[in-house]
């Protein structure tokens, strides 16, 4: 318990001014105290709830920042094609799946010239190739419509003793030209491509040593590669200039000792050589360049063998005789 004492002056009085605690004073004190307690509580709360916003923000930004970096990675990040190849004899069939539409797929042997086969807006092709004679190397690239890639190298052995290469011949039938291929022992198939155009593939039929076919003649200047490929995968290739287009159409006729000459061309004359009795005139060598002329020429009378050479601007000739009596 606590008690106040009384402290009497001299006289016996006590003055309790004097000796009572000042208590309004540690009131105000208090209060003081505790204002500015509760300003400090206060401001230390508010820190504390911009403090808690700013890291919800941060949070909120990193989070977002995220999630856009993980949709970039499954946007960026598709599957590459998929090859699965199996092995049956001495041939290797070839199977592509792939999670977007292919565009292309590119195989070889070793380091021979490739085939091209188009995707053709497709998700999963097949194809099927021979195992050369010897040691080789499959390889195959695919490259779907988005630029992925995917890579395939195998080694496969295959021992024969067929080595002879098939022959390939070219002639010109009817305006069309007739490719044949043949070999010794049997043929497995031949193909073809006009410049850098699509590959046409044509297969033998069982045991068949030689494979023909006839095939239109692109206009122009063109270059035609022919591949032909045995049963035991020996292979020939060849290249060959083509021009397509056709021979000029060339007449001839005699009256009143005059020769006259009609030579027509879709594409165009070049040259026109006359040949009387083995003396030879022509137009020189400056292209005539139109797509037809009327030519004259008088001869003398008497017995004439005649022969016109007609050329036309892509170097295809026609050759016409007459026998002339005047």
């Amino acid at each position: 318990m606590n008690r106040i004492l009384f402290d009497p002056d001299n006289n016996g009085n006590i003055n309790l001014n004097n000796n009572m605690p000042d208590f309004s004073n540690n009131v105000i004190n208090n209060k003081n105290e505790n204002r500015n307690s509760y300003s400090a509580r206060n401001k230390t709360k508010k820190v504390s709830r911009i403090y808690a916003i700013i890291l919800i923000v941060i949070g909120i930004v990193l989070i977002g920042k995220s999630v856009l970096a993980i949709s970039f990675a499954n946007k960026n990040n598709v599957d590459a094609p998929q090859v699965s190849v199996n092995k049956m004899g001495r041939e290797i069939v070839v199977n592509v799946l792939a999670s977007e539409p292919i565009k292309e797929i590119k195989y070889y042997w070793n380091t021979e010239q490739g085939s091209v086969i188009q995707g053709d807006e497709k998700n999963e092709l097949s194809f099927d190739t021979n195992i050369p004679n010897g040691n080789n190397i499959l390889n195959i690239i695919v490259i779907d419509k988005r630029g992925n890639k995917s890579y395939f190298k195998k080694q496969y052995i295959y021992e024969s003793d067929d080595t002879g290469k098939p022959e390939i011949n070219i002639e010109t039938v009817d305006g069309k030209l007739k490719i044949t291929a043949t070999d010794d022992k049997k043929m497995s198939y031949i193909s073809y491509k006009w410049n850098d155009g699509a590959e046409t593939k044509i297969e033998a039929n069982s045991d068949e040593k030689e494979i023909s076919q006839e095939i239109e003649v692109e206009s122009g200047k063109n270059e035609l590669t022919i591949i032909a490929v045995d049963a035991e995968g020996n292979q020939e290739e060849r290249t060959e200039k083509i021009i397509g287009d056709t021979k000029p159409d060339v007449s001839l006729s005699i009256k009143n000792n005059v020769l006259s000459i009609n030579a027509k061309d879709d594409e165009g004359i070049s040259k026109i050589s006359v040949n009387i009795d083995g003396k030879t005139t022509d137009s020189g060598d400056t292209p005539i360049n139109q797509k037809e002329v009327n030519a004259t020429m008088n001869i003398e009378k008497g017995n004439h063998t005649i022969q016109v050479i007609v050329t036309n601007v892509n170097g295809l000739q026609s050759q016409k005789e007459l026998t002339a009596s005047n």
